[in-house]
Parts: C-alpha cells; sequence; structure tokens
C-alpha cells in the first residue's frame, strides 16, 4: 500500500514500513511477518518463526542501502540492524523435522554492525553474520562456525 488508510490487524503480517529519512539520513524497514500461528499435524495451534522470510528481508534492506549509498555517492560507513521481536517459545517452521527445532530462548533478537559500502558488496557474508545467531537459536547453522 502506499497511502494511509486504516487497515484490520491481521493484514500486519504483510505488510511493511519503509522509510528513508533525509535529515538523520537514515533507512528503516519494519515488518510485521517475522512469526506466524496455524495448525500442527495433531491439529493444535502452534507459533513459528519465519526465520526464511526475516533472512529475506534483512537481504533486501541491505541490498536497498547498498544500492542508495552508490545512487547518492555516500562512500562511508552504515550502521545496520536487526530487530525481531515476540519469538520466545516460537519454533523454526519447516515442514522437515519441525518437531525436533528448539524453540526460541529469548523474547528478541538484536543483531547490529558497522559496515562500509565495499563490505555491503558481498551481501551473502554480511547478511549471515547479521543473522547467525538467530538461526543458531533456532537449530540451524549458517556459514562459518567459528
Amino acid at each position: 500500500m502506499n497511502y494511509r488508510q486504516k487497515m484490520p490487524a491481521h493484514y500486519e503480517k504483510t505488510l511493511a514500513f519503509f522509510s528513508v529519512n533525509e535529515s538523520d539520513a537514515s533507512v528503516e524497514v519494519v515488518s510485521g511477518g517475522g512469526t506466524a500461528s496455524w495448525d500442527r499435524p495433531d491439529q493444535t495451534m502452534g507459533d513459528f518463526v519465519l526465520a526464511g522470510r526475516a533472512t529475506s528481508f534483512a537481504f533486501q534492506t541491505l541490498e536497498f542501502v547498498r544500492g542508495l549509498s552508490l545512487a547518492v555517492g555516500y562512500l562511508g560507513l552504515w550502521r545496520v540492524g536487526v530487530h525481531i521481536t515476540n519469538l520466545r517459545g516460537k519454533a523454526l517452521a519447516s515442514t522437515q523435522f519441525g518437531a525436533y527445532f528448539p524453540p526460541f530462548p529469548a523474547d528478541s533478537y538484536i543483531r547490529t554492525r558497522v559496515l562500509s559500502v565495499t563490505q555491503l558488496e558481498n551481501l551473502d557474508s554480511e547478511v549471515t553474520a547479521l543473522m547467525r545467531g538467530f538461526h543458531r537459536a533456532l537449530g540451524v547453522l549458517t556459514g562459518d562456525v567459528g
């Protein structure tokens, strides 16, 4: 949506807020779609973490920041971060091995990094570093284990 209109609360999971603020040179992206609830095979309601969606969103945001930086000629540093909330007790949403993933142990995941535009050329590596603790807490190892 690109206009202001009241929306039912259940639409929150499908919307994103995107703001580029010229006064403080910041980019803020907010999405309500990091977790979801649905029936498990035993017909009980389950709460799950949509890690792929969160990681894709982080990747796309860093991709935008890199493109914006190059478009305006800014070659300095960016402080980038991820803050995912409402996680405690929710497990990774997966079609395989779902019963074996641990529930997320904390209420939220927060990670920040300071990156140069040159570092943003290697998006896969930077997103992996930004999201590594999130994936580990969900029982999924990514990238270098060290």
